[in-house]
């Protein structure tokens, strides 16, 4: 189940948008996969989610503050 629920994480949040609200969710929704795995692999993956998703933003010049 980890795994499927790690694939619906990142195709939920797949494309990083500049809005406060995108952040907001996409945070909300890989702290949501933490809390309920609530393991350091699970905590790892989510992680590497989100820091690829930083690098994608600044690949496309966008802002990860909302601005």
């Amino acid at each position: 189940m980890l795994f499927q629920d790690y694939w619906n994480l990142c195709q939920s949040v797949w494309a990083p948008d500049e809005t406060d609200s995108y952040w907001q969710e996409a945070v909300r929704r890989i702290e949501a996969f933490c809390e309920k795995y609530g393991t350091e692999f699970a905590k790892d993956l989510a992680l590497a989610l989100l820091n690829d998703m930083e690098r994608r933003c600044k690949l496309e010049g966008k802002s990860i503050s909302g601005g």
